[in-house]
């Protein structure tokens, strides 16, 4: 159920708080990383943005407005990364899914459904309450390839469809 995507989504980035990753990456089931891309990102940002939390996704919506399914309760909005594919530097996702766990896992201030307009809010939250600075940076190189029916594709098509042919 699209309802619980939000539970499911403070469950990864607890697991990866929990286990120690530099960063934590949720993907859709039907999409694959792109490690090496992945990689250079957040090498890029720790050169770049030396201090500063990533926070990076295929698609930023500015504003978290653009439809009304986006907003909260009372019509709180916040900028998000949508998408396949997200990824929470270490220290943001700690603040996400640590102190600021119980908040966040009791969406109803967000009211919503969508896992990520919900974790925009959230970490506009942690931003304002932990006074982090966060580089929002869309990227849809992270992705590597969508999984098209791959029932009915033979390895090679599949292959072909990921760019590795």
């Amino acid at each position: 159920y699209y309802r619980d995507l939000p539970e499911k989504l403070m469950g990864v980035l607890k697991f990866g708080v929990e286990t120690g990753a530099d960063y934590v990456v949720k993907a859709d089931d039907d999409f694959c990383v792109n490690v090496t891309a992945f990689l250079q990102i957040a090498a890029d940002h720790e050169r770049d943005h030396p201090g500063a939390e990533l926070y990076a996704g295929i698609n930023y919506w500015s504003r978290g407005d653009e439809y009304d399914i986006m907003k909260g309760p009372h019509g709180e909005t916040a900028p998000f990364m949508g998408g396949a594919i997200i990824a929470l530097s270490r220290r943001l996702a700690r603040t996400v899914a640590g102190p600021d766990w119980m908040p966040n896992v009791l969406r109803a201030a967000y009211g919503t459904s969508s896992d990520d307009a919900n974790l925009g809010k959230m970490i506009q939250r942690a931003e304002k309450l932990h006074n982090l600075t966060v580089i929002p940076l869309q990227r849809p190189t992270m992705i590597l390839c969508q999984e098209f029916e791959t029932r009915t594709m033979n390895l090679t098509e599949l292959r072909r469809s990921c760019g590795t042919v």
